[in-house]
């Protein structure tokens, strides 16, 4: 889908060009389509199931498979884990530890494109989160870390064609893969996710790997004096794209988190920047954020609730980091108005539900400051709704996005993350020096 609408219903149908579909017809990876899609998923215990099960039945015995419409961080544990792992026997391909492309991508491309990927990876983190429950999934981290490498591409070219660091392109490299365009936002997700498993498991593999991603996202800034709004990270690493909310925002919560741990002020910096520019070049009179300015200097006035949600979250880390109440009050301006605009009118059920994990997970951030409990209150009403009306039999989540499909992993692993979240799992794991 084009920039215009602000957003990717599916990453391999809206970002690659004729190059890519000539590649593709050269050298199409040969899945076979009978391999199994089940995976070796961690799972928890029979008994510690049964247990959650019990927890579940006992909140509404007349119906075991309808919950209660007051499901707890218990039931919300076993939601987390039954829609993991109804994720992992229908959609992953454990022979490559990644996830198959639905019918929503070009033919011959049978291996998922790094946006569905990174949202399985986020959800992993999230159910591993789970305090006692997830402990048990600890494996399944590294499992995504392999899967991740096939994304990985070395010779990457910037904008203007100058050499750039390391990075992680949109569709598997060779040999699994025919490669594809880079983008800065999908390089964000990564970054988050590595520094979520960094902060579950302390491993320092992940924490270099969101360094290395964040110093690329930095050569993807808009160095030209002519731009209109001249600054921001372009959204694909090609001349002539757009500069976006969610290529900056995310990007610079994902600074700010390496700055939590590390203290390198590079990090703080080059975050704060690209903080400064959404807010001065995207901001609406509301303090909500649009979606992106065009090469010809038109903006983009989509209100997608991830472009809301990762700036409230970088505002809330930029007050942890420096201890500046104004960054605060701007988050909490921004989560406001968000949280009037999206719960009228079913606006949030407008949105792609990974697009809602993402700002609930950035909204329960800026809660454990605030302690504002409108924020959990909007979750589990959107969770509720969702486990009753888009669960289908299979455990998997439908609820295709009305502006041209989601992938299916991109149906389902929102809602672990979701339902882990409310089950206890913290939303952003920051260092001590940030708390």
């Amino acid at each position: 889908m084009p920039p215009a609408v602000g957003r990717n219903t599916d990453r391999s149908r809206s970002r690659i060009g004729g190059r890519l579909v000539q590649a593709l017809g050269a050298g199409a990876l040969s899945l076979a389509m009978t391999t199994p899609m089940a995976g070796p998923a961690a799972a928890a215990s029979p008994g510690q199931l049964a247990h959650l099960a019990a927890l579940e039945t006992a909140q509404n015995p007349a119906s075991p498979a309808t919950p209660s419409r007051q499901a707890g961080p218990r039931v919300d544990a076993r939601r987390a884990v039954v829609t993991y792992q109804a994720l992992q026997r229908n959609l992953y391909l454990p022979g490559y530890s990644l996830y198959p492309c639905d019918n929503t991508c070009f033919s011959g491309n049978r291996l998922g494109t790094l946006w569905p990927f990174s949202n399985a990876f986020a959800a992993t983190g999230y159910l591993v989160g789970i305090r006692g429950v997830g402990r048990r999934f600890t494996g399944d981290i590294d499992a995504r870390n392999r899967g991740l490498a096939a994304y990985y591409d070395p010779h990457e070219t910037g904008p203007t064609g100058q050499q750039q660091l390391p990075a992680y392109a949109s569709i598997a490299e060779p040999p699994l893969g025919p490669g594809g365009p880079t983008f800065y936002d999908d390089n964000a997700w990564v970054a988050l996710d590595e520094l979520y498993a960094y902060g579950l498991t302390r491993r320092t593999g992940d924490l270099r790997t969101a360094e290395g991603i964040f110093r690329f996202v930095v050569s993807g800034w808009d160095t030209s004096p002519a731009t209109s709004c001249p600054g921001g990270v372009f959204w694909e690493d090609v001349a002539g794209s757009p500069r976006n909310t969610i290529s900056n925002a995310p990007n610079a919560e994902a600074g700010l988190l390496i700055y939590l741990d590390t203290g390198q002020s590079y990090y703080l910096r080059w975050a704060r920047k690209m903080y400064d520019w959404v807010r001065g070049c995207l901001r609406n009179p509301d303090g909500m954020y649009y979606d992106h300015i065009n090469p010809d200097g038109t903006i983009n006035t989509a209100l997608w609730s991830y472009n809301q949600g990762t700036m409230i979250g970088a505002g809330a880390l930029l007050y942890q980091a420096t201890g500046n109440r104004g960054y605060l009050r701007q988050a909490e301006q921004t989560a406001s108005a968000s949280v009037s605009y999206y719960g009228g009118d079913g606006n949030l059920y407008h949105q792609p539900e990974v697009f809602d994990a993402i700002f609930f997970r950035n909204l329960w951030y800026l809660a454990g400051i605030t302690h504002n409990p409108a924020y959990r209150q909007m979750t589990a009403s959107y969770a509720e709704t969702a486990w009753r009306q888009d669960r289908q039999a299979t455990g998997l989540f439908s609820d295709p996005d009305p502006s041209g499909g989601e992938d299916l992993v991109n149906q389902t692993a929102p809602m672990v993350e979701i339902y882990a979240l409310l089950a206890g799992s913290p939303p952003m794991i920051v260092s001590a020096r940030g708390r």
